[in-house]
């Protein structure tokens, strides 16, 4: 009499979560459902102090989830600025030392993880996912860096205090001059502002022709948001 083993899984789906009992079982329903390979899934409790607990289950940029004012306000915003600095053509040319990785869906290899040392290598920095990608980079494998909206939705943060800590550690991070940053965009967002409110005032004044130069800087504004792949409020 013989016995099957049972298949190895071919993909191990490793989630890292610190304090997400909000978010914890809506992302373990959507994973479980997949049929497509065989896989495992491992979720590793980074001393949590909610009720969430370490579970293993056995059977890449995702779309952003926003909700309210400041999130419709400054996601948009903030991923415009990041696709404009780290562009995927670059992160995914070989011959180029651009590199980034966004945390919260990356697909690696079990060769090239072990070969550049895992989170183990970069457990002291602040943007693992970061610093992950760059280990990868100088180690001459490749990085295919794209937009995955049409497979992976995902919501980075559920209040207006969990937006402002992340991304006041992201951008000091990941731009030279953040501070001067924060101060551009907010100016660059009072003017988006304004130059919505005034062609009203025009309009009724009837200077038509001066309203729609108004409208420039919202056009620009939204075009570089279109090229982040940002949804739509």
């Amino acid at each position: 009499m013989t016995t099957t083993q049972p298949a190895q899984p071919e993909i191990s789906i490793i989630i890292p979560a610190r304090n997400e009992e909000a978010s914890l079982a809506s992302c373990l329903e959507s994973l479980v459902g997949q049929t497509a390979v065989s896989f495992e899934i491992i979720v590793v409790n980074d001393h949590s102090a909610d009720r969430e607990a370490p579970f293993q289950f056995h059977r890449v940029f995702p779309e952003q989830v926003v909700s309210g004012f400041w999130q419709r306000a400054v996601m948009p915003v903030i991923f415009a600025e990041l696709a404009a600095h780290y562009r995927p053509s670059e992160v995914n040319d070989p011959n180029s030392p651009a590199a980034a990785a966004n945390g919260q869906y990356i697909l690696i290899s079990r060769e090239a993880y072990d070969a550049v040392g895992g989170h183990a290598a970069v457990a002291a920095k602040i943007l693992e996912d970061v610093e992950l990608a760059w280990l990868v980079k100088r180690s001459g494998r490749k990085i295919l860096f794209r937009f995955a909206g049409d497979a992976v939705r995902t919501r980075m943060y559920r209040s207006f205090s969990q937006l402002r800590e992340g991304w006041t550690k992201n951008l000091a991070i990941l731009f030279p001059a953040p501070a001067r940053l924060a101060v551009w965009r907010l100016s660059e967002f009072v003017a988006l502002v304004l130059s919505l409110v005034l062609p009203i005032f025009f309009v009724a004044s009837r200077q038509f022709l001066i309203a729609p130069l108004f409208l420039m800087g919202p056009v620009f504004t939204f075009r570089r948001i279109a090229r982040a792949h940002f949804p739509w409020p």
